[in-house]
């Protein structure tokens, strides 16, 4: 069945939802909104992305003023109770709205009863812990959730990382950094061990970061920037403190980088916990001698399977591993869209990967070829695809 609404109606609609208040409380409102009123207008899922981006004046007539990211979109269409509710909205509309909305009870029913599991599932993904979260990270620079990864996740990811980490010192391929080269970072974990990769859309995450790196924009906000993970030897040495804004001075305001940072053991002091300076993002400047004497250092203390953020401008680095036992963590840093926007606008990059003709290496050094691969035969490979 083929059923067309216009846009005034589908406006209607939204009205009627935020009066009855049955959306209001669910974790993911702008999905569930734009799902409903694209099935309202018999559009297809495999459309409704590219739709809603293409035309402004839809999002504007929808009064919808953050729009979620196709990854939210495709991964709240992933779910049995989206494809429930899109299956049943034609009839619906057909027998209860007839281009008019007569009975509100079934329908507030069905959209409840889909998205009551989201509230909820886990109390950690409220509402208020997210508020709760981006107020402590404007106030001190970082916050700590705990509980976020069970005890046999944990496990499990220390299983796959330290294996991975393993085989690559055999290999000699092993990334070493610190003064004394024994700290090792194993890069590029999206495609080395992708069951990690749920760990990138966690849900708390992504509701924190969009309101972090909240703007008006029809773009994305924000990309994944780096995904690895960094492993502290027993007696490993302290970082130098840091910030991980890698932007000329004067250092803006405004939100640059975000970190989070998966615990798989438990943070100590005695284990090379992060060490962090509170309130030093408001700076907005870079450590210094007199600047770290002023400041109070706290250590971020926090069991295996937490969640610690931190802001990309606050003061920060790991400290000395005294105990006999390594330190494990999945860091993962989330950029600002636009810096990605600037640089790589029609990623020329990609496109050479699909070229079959050669590229002179001059060309691909003002492209940033080998920029941000820090495993050897990944850059080989590229290397090769790009001058084949």
């Amino acid at each position: 069945m083929n059923f067309q609404v216009t846009f005034s109606q589908v406006e209607s609609f939204i009205e009627y939802l935020e009066a009855s208040n049955c959306l209001g409380k669910v974790t993911s409102y702008s999905s569930a909104k734009a799902l409903i009123m694209l099935s309202l207008m018999d559009i297809s899922p495999e459309e409704s992305h590219s739709i809603v981006y293409s035309n402004g004046y839809f999002a504007k007539t929808i009064g919808e003023v953050f729009f979620p990211s196709q990854q939210s979109i495709d991964k709240f269409k992933q779910r049995d109770e989206c494809r429930i509710l899109a299956a049943n909205l034609a009839g619906l509309v057909e027998r209860e709205m007839s281009l008019e909305i007569r009975s509100q009870t079934d329908f507030s029913e069905l959209v409840t009863e889909v998205f009551k599991s989201w509230n909820s599932s886990s109390d950690q993904y409220s509402e208020e812990n997210v508020r709760a979260a981006v107020e402590e990270l404007d106030t001190n620079g970082f916050c700590v959730i705990e509980n976020v990864l069970s005890a046999e996740e944990c496990r499990l990811y220390r299983e796959l990382i330290f294996d991975m980490a393993s085989k690559e010192r055999e290999a000699e391929t092993a990334f070493f950094y610190g003064r004394e080269g024994t700290l090792q970072r194993v890069y590029h974990l999206s495609a080395k061990i992708q069951e990690l990769n749920c760990l990138i859309v966690n849900p708390m995450v992504l509701r924190i970061l969009d309101k972090i790196f909240y703007r008006e924009t029809w773009h994305d906000r924000y990309y994944l920037c780096s995904w690895h993970a960094n492993i502290i030897p027993p007696g490993g040495e302290a970082q130098k403190v840091h910030i991980d804004v890698s932007v000329p001075d004067p250092i803006p305001s405004w939100m640059i980088r975000m970190n989070t940072n998966f615990l798989l053991h438990d943070y100590t002091y005695d284990n090379g916990c992060t060490m962090v300076y509170p309130g030093s993002h408001k700076l907005l400047s870079r450590p210094t001698p007199e600047g770290l004497e002023k400041m109070e250092v706290v250590p971020i203390e926090a069991p295996a399977g937490s969640l610690v953020l931190w802001s990309g401008h606050v003061w920060h680095g790991s400290g000395n591993n005294y105990s006999n036992d390594n330190r494990l963590a999945v860091l993962g840093t989330y950029t600002a869209s636009f810096m990605r926007e600037m640089c790589n606008k029609e990623d020329n990059l990609r496109l050479l990967t699909l070229n079959s003709t050669k590229t002179d290496k001059a060309v691909l050094d003002v492209m940033g070829v080998s920029h941000g691969i820090k495993y050897e035969p990944y850059l080989r490979e590229v290397l090769q695809r790009c001058k084949k």
